[in-house]
């Protein structure tokens, strides 16, 4: 049975909260010269862009205008020309061009927060999904596993290597790393749903649906459902 790399990646959340990115400046609504304040202004504006919708107009009793996310994500991009070393623009920028379809894109913006910050363990899980979806997984495993040890704590880092080793062939390696993330706090249904992938693509079917229901059981929306449905 073929799987695919997204069918592991879909629990783990490469792409979070948009709001995260603000919480290191004041919400400051003015122009301001301090790149930290700049991005979290923008940040603010994306938000405020995607909860409104796509629409480009303004509301005539109101005269509120619409923001365009597009243009903000744009407005996002030129940030990072004016400031090219600012770690958390060019992470901001790569989790925007993965979500908009352009892994390229996200590569070039991953690229450059890893060099200039080589423990960023979220930039290094976007980048070893990036490279399992492209199957490249010797790439994938090799990358993560130097993250790893440089951040053993990071849960998210060890499912990422976990979903590594699992695509190059080693799925006893692949459980090991997933009971160490479940040690640090990754969360239950995730673990559970990733270990039916293993007994899946292993041929324990019944283990799997038996992880898969325990997924499920421990978060009704996990994605677990829809393979257990199809098993």
């Amino acid at each position: 049975m073929t799987m695919r790399a997204g069918a592991w990646f879909v629990a783990l959340c490469a792409v979070g909260s948009l709001s995260a990115c603000s919480q290191f400046a004041p919400h400051a609504r003015n122009e301001s010269t301090d790149p930290d304040q700049r991005l979290a202004q923008l940040v603010e504006r994306l938000e405020a862009a995607r909860a409104q919708g796509p629409r480009n107009d303004a509301i005539a009793d109101e005269q509120t205008a619409f923001l365009d996310a597009g243009l903000v994500r744009s407005d996002i991009a030129r940030f990072t020309l004016e400031y090219p070393r600012h770690i958390e623009g060019l992470w901001l920028n790569a989790r925007l061009a993965y979500e908009a379809g352009e892994p390229e894109n996200a590569v070039s913006y991953l690229d450059r927060v890893l060099t200039q910050d080589v423990d960023h363990a979220e930039a290094a899980v976007l980048r070893g999904r990036i490279a399992l979806e492209q199957g490249n997984a010797q790439f994938a495993r090799k990358l993560l596993e130097r993250h790893v040890d440089r951040s053993p704590d990071h849960a998210e880092l060890r499912e990422a290597y976990a979903a590594a080793l699992f695509y190059v062939g080693d799925p006893d390696g692949a459980r090991r790393e997933l009971d160490t993330a479940e040690r640090l706090g990754a969360p239950a249904w995730r673990v559970l749903y990733h270990r039916g992938l293993i007994a899946e693509k292993s041929g324990e079917i019944d283990l799997a649906k038996q992880l898969y229901a325990a997924s499920v059981a421990a978060a009704a929306d996990s994605p677990a459902a829809q393979r257990l449905r199809a098993l």
